[in-house]
């Protein structure tokens, strides 16, 4: 097959174009940056060579010993598998998750409701006294006929039908029979023996109503229930398998309710607090049937109560905020019963619940507290559109390393804290996704007021590798700044949604003790929009900072960092418009060469705006000055063969043997060296 000309010029071209970009992307696999374009991609064999050999360890390829495999790696003198040290932030699984079991009743409980926050929770025990109750069991039950009779004799107290022998001459029983019967209606309280020399008989009230009745009432057992009883807390546990959850003594690691509970007399359980019909119930629930006395038995009279020693039982305290009523609360979650206890002010601090809610107000401003009020506010009346949704535990995370995909322009992070462990190789590759698909990312960070005072500061090797992040263009585009004074833990991406809660984005991973991390995930784009003007000022007043301060351009990379994050940056135009043009006005004056590097910058990024006519009108400017400067210091060849008292001819061979160019003019520099070098020749 045969080819014209120019289809073997464009073959050779796109050949000459793979090679280029190929050479390119090896230059960014092995320096971690991509090459400027006017700059020829050049490398080193010890870093080819280096490179290869950690492809092929990532590759699981490594020197074989005995036919196996080296997977290992030796690390604080323990031998760790590589895949489980290289272990990234999606590897994790809910069972990395370690949380409390109160931690898990207050996840359950604010899992459908957005505006609940979990702020704190404790797991403790606390000491319920045990009572125990003994009571007398009775029934009624059917009288017989001969004590029916018996009763009518006694009854009738004209008939005289009152003693023994009596009552045997009428019903025609032998004595022993009647003595038997009359005994047992003495100790059931139906009769009383009147007089002991006539031993005549009278019926008493239980007597004439038993005869009324056709029913007598027996005494049949005694019996006693457990109970834990502390009514002032809405304690009350009467359940066999609830008491049995209590423990006599604690485990080193079990913590005993440290609040100094009230007195209250209503607490001390005593034999006139208690009823029949309390005890029945008691009894029941405890699954005990009266039944088992005989049918129909129930509760003659509490014979004894008696307090043993404390019991502890598992307890859990929740403090949430309510951010629809910018409140406060605290529960108590009793864990035997599975329940919330009713009566929380007898045993939670007002104390607590200021200082809580003063810690909050610190952490989330005022004004965010209301915008979010008005956001759920909003969702509560249209459930169908999705304005906002609390994000807890294993979400967090998933839905933050969402965003490095889902920016298209910019993302912007807060995090008070930043350090190597979170921001780790896999972290950085993110950064350099978001970076190669034309977005800029912000990273604001710092909690104290300044630099000097902030505790637990990224390492100087973390931030060097952040600041080498470079886009396709080869220019630094993720701008990190300390911006100071901010506990937000924000993440805002583009238009599309803005993240603010508890979670500190590049500090903590989340991958297990979620302690009480929530985030607000919010979608309405007016309050997006409004949140972004918010963060970007905070970069906007550390950009002027620095350039008033003349820290950003102390080297080359400094000034594309800082004219890039400038430019990239959504809100306040006409501002970061006037504040590019005094930075070029100061570059202008002070350093002037630099202005071609950052017109090559504004071209690539094909920015026609913030002084790009200012930026060439000075460069060119500094140009002409440069070239009439230059005309100002030049001494002419013919002065020079005057001054010397030589020919031309003589003069030329000169500056060429000393590697001066041969020029109609020369620089004061080169004139001086020429008139050195004939005095030497002279000599």
């Amino acid at each position: 097959m045969s080819y014209t000309k120019d289809r073997y010029m464009e073959m050779y071209e796109e050949e000459a174009y793979e090679y280029d970009r190929q050479r390119r992307q090896l230059y960014y696999d092995i320096y971690h940056q991509w090459p400027r374009d006017d700059e020829e991609v050049e490398f080193n064999e010890e870093d080819i060579l280096m490179y290869q050999a950690e492809q092929k360890a990532l590759n699981g390829y490594s020197e074989p010993e005995n036919n196996e495999p080296n997977n290992s790696i030796v690390k604080d003198g323990e031998v760790v598998n590589k895949k489980q040290e290289s272990k990234d932030w999606n590897e994790y699984t809910e069972n990395t998750i370690e949380t409390t079991p109160i931690e898990q009743v207050a996840l359950d409980f604010v899992k459908r409701q957005a505006k609940l926050e979990i702020l704190e929770t404790n797991d403790w025990w606390l000491d319920i006294p045990i009572y125990y109750i003994e009571y007398q069991l009775t029934k009624f039950q059917q009288i017989n006929l001969i004590e029916e009779y018996i009763l009518r004799c006694i009854y009738e107290k004209d008939l005289k039908i009152n003693t023994v022998n009596s009552i045997c001459d009428v019903l025609k029983l032998d004595k022993v029979f009647v003595n038997y019967y009359l005994q047992k209606m003495i100790i059931s309280g139906q009769i009383i023996k009147n007089n002991e020399n006539l031993a005549t008989y009278d019926l008493t009230n239980v007597g004439l109503k038993a005869l009324e009745t056709g029913e007598e009432q027996v005494a049949l057992k005694t019996d006693k229930v457990c109970i834990a009883y502390k009514p002032s807390l809405g304690i009350q546990i009467y359940n066999n398998d609830f008491l049995q959850q209590s423990v006599h003594h604690l485990k080193d690691d079990e913590k005993v309710c440290n609040y100094e509970l009230p007195l209250v007399e209503d607490d001390e359980l005593t034999i006139g607090g208690v009823n029949s019909e309390w005890i029945s119930t008691i009894a029941e629930k405890q699954g005990r049937e009266f039944a088992a006395a005989g049918v129909g038995s129930t509760v003659l009279k509490i014979t004894k109560v008696t307090k043993s020693s404390n019991n502890y039982f598992h307890l859990g305290e929740v403090w949430l905020h309510d951010a629809l009523n910018l409140e406060v609360t605290g529960k108590i979650w009793d864990f035997q019963q599975k329940r919330w206890l009713p009566s929380l002010e007898k045993i939670l601090p007002e104390t607590k619940k200021v200082s809580l809610l003063n810690d909050f107000n610190n952490r989330i401003k005022e004004t965010k507290q209301k915008e979010l009020k008005s956001l759920l506010a909003k969702q509560t009346v249209n459930e169908k559109t999705k304005v906002i949704e609390t994000l807890r535990g294993l979400d967090i995370r998933t839905e933050f390393l969402k965003c490095f995909n889902e920016a298209d322009r910019e993302m912007i992070i807060i995090s008070p804290w930043i350090n190597d462990y979170v921001v780790d190789d896999a972290m950085l590759k993110r950064f350099q996704n978001v970076v190669n698909k034309g977005a800029a990312l912000y990273i604001g960070w710092g909690i104290a007021k300044n630099i000097e005072e902030q505790d637990k500061k990224p390492s100087d090797v973390l931030l060097e590798k952040i600041n080498t992040i470079v886009n396709k263009e080869g220019y630094p585009a993720v701008y990190i700044y300390y911006i100071g004074n901010h506990h937000d833990k924000e993440v805002l991406v583009d238009e599309k949604y803005h993240m603010l809660g508890s979670f500190n984005w590049l500090s903590y991973r989340g991958e297990h003790n979620i302690r009480h991390e929530s985030v607000n995930k919010i979608y309405d784009k007016g309050y997006v929009l409004s949140q972004r003007k918010v963060l970007e000022s905070a970069f906007l007043e550390v950009l002027e900072h620095r350039l008033e301060d003349k820290e950003c351009f102390s080297d080359i990379n400094d000034t594309y960092r800082w004219f890039g994050a400038i430019i990239h940056l959504q809100e306040e135009k006409k501002k970061r418009k006037d504040i590019v043009l005094k930075a070029i006005n100061d570059i202008s004056n002070n350093n002037p060469e630099m202005l071609r590097h950052i017109i090559t910058m504004y071209k690539k990024y094909k920015e026609k705006d913030f002084g790009f006519n200012i930026l060439e009108q000075k460069w060119n400017e500094y140009n002409v000055r440069k070239r009439e400067d230059a005309k100002k210091n030049m001494v002419p060849i013919k002065e020079l063969v005057e001054l010397l008292n030589c020919s031309k001819f003589d003069l030329l061979k000169v500056t060429k043997k000393i590697g001066i160019k041969n020029i109609s003019a020369f620089s004061k520099e080169d004139a001086e060296k020429i008139i050195e070098a004939f005095e030497k020749l002279r000599k």
